[in-house]
């Protein structure tokens, strides 16, 4: 065996697993992908509604399980490697964008599961390139194995079918920090000895005569004291403060609970002792017909427990919704969206509660009062 006929074996089993893996992880919460090519969509100035976003999400999660499998089992792989080159293009030059100007901080190649910084992910997609640029060029050694049509037919037929499931049903593994058996308060909280954000002070000198600007730190600012102390020649300008090293930062930051007065009351309802049940209204995905669906459900459980509704609609918008339901007798908490995406991807979305720890999640389409009292049992 040839060195190139082995580095082509290696390469397939390589690039065709990170696809299959890449494109499942996704897929199992394409709801969530949809919300970062949204994210990419407002860098871009292209506006994304979640209704081409979630299509898209899941098409792309298919495209990358079946190209995963073609190269893995050879099946197609003529036509297929070509697509790999042309999708490795589009996504160095997104990850290469995302480096270079921090525009997007994570660019959602695994879903929640693993984060990567953009430059780990450019250099991540400039070594896919290079494998993905060899299997191209000796695409034609490389052999399918027996069965490979009905296994990466069947295959992504499969995953298409359970992503598109996933998208209206809540993912099946759940990364984010709202998770079932996770403490909410526990994880807003920063420790005392957790590390703190460092910073530096930078001084600035204009030059009279050129208009020159001469940046320093206080270190070099006392080993040039004597120099800037020529008044004739030198002048302060002003001072800066950045961050060289960011402190420790809480997995939850932004779940605050508003009353409609702008009284906070996330302490007083996560320390609540008992069982209570958030209904998550988020805006952009809220669906009107769902709703309506669950209010009985949501009655039946208000007899049982407190029920605390969780809203991203504005002040006005939630007023002419409760009055379009004739929704009384429960508190409504003002929260940011993207707080309220992460929690749950479903609107509405119902969260079991004890305490500040989450002891359960459904989607609209799986809610009923009877697994809220399952869940209260288990």
């Amino acid at each position: 065996m040839g060195l190139w006929q082995w580095l082509v074996g290696l390469f397939r089993v390589l690039v065709g697993a990170l696809f299959v893996f890449s494109g499942t992880i996704k897929g199992i919460d394409p709801v969530g992908f949809a919300y970062k090519l949204q994210e990419y969509g407002e860098v871009f100035h292209i506006p994304l509604p979640l209704a081409i976003a979630l299509p898209l999400s899941i098409f792309f999660c298919v495209l990358e399980v079946f190209l995963g499998l073609s190269t893995l089992t050879g099946f197609a792989f003529q036509w297929a490697s070509p697509i790999l080159v042309a999708l490795m293009v589009f996504f160095l030059f997104l990850t290469g964008y995302s480096a270079i100007t921090g525009a997007v901080q994570d660019c959602g190649c695994f879903g929640e599961a693993i984060k990567l910084t953009p430059w780990q992910t450019f250099w991540k997609d400039v070594v896919l390139m290079g494998m993905i640029l060899v299997l191209f060029v000796f695409r034609r050694n490389v052999r399918s194995l027996p069965g490979s049509r009905i296994v990466t037919i069947g295959l992504t037929g499969i995953a298409g079918a359970l992503f598109i499931f996933w998208s209206i049903a809540l993912p099946p593994l759940d990364f984010r920090p709202y998770k079932v058996g996770n403490d909410l308060w526990a994880l807003m909280q920063i420790p005392e000895d957790a590390p703190q954000p460092q910073y530096e002070t930078i001084i600035i000198y204009r030059n009279r005569q050129t208009g020159e600007r001469i940046q320093m730190n206080m270190e070099e600012f006392q080993q040039r004291y004597q120099e800037f102390a020529d008044t004739t020649k030198w002048e302060f300008d002003t001072t800066i403060t950045i961050e060289i090293q960011p402190g420790y930062t809480p997995p939850i930051q932004d779940f605050l609970l508003q009353d409609p007065e702008g009284n906070d009351y996330t302490e007083q309802i996560l320390h609540y002792p008992k069982y209570y049940l958030f209904v998550v209204l988020e805006a952009t995905r809220f669906s009107a017909r769902a709703f309506r669906q669950t209010l009985k459900e949501i009655d039946r459980v208000s007899q049982v427990m407190p029920v605390y509704i969780l809203t991203s609609f504005t002040s006005d918008q939630w007023e002419k919704l409760r009055q379009e339901y004739a929704i009384e007798g429960y508190p409504v908490f003002f929260v940011d969206g993207v707080a309220l995406k992460t929690m749950i991807r479903s609107s509405p979305g119902f969260v079991l509660m004890r305490g500040p720890v989450v002891q359960g999640k459904w989607s609209w389409v799986f809610f009923s009062a009877e697994k809220v009292l399952e869940a209260m049992e288990g």
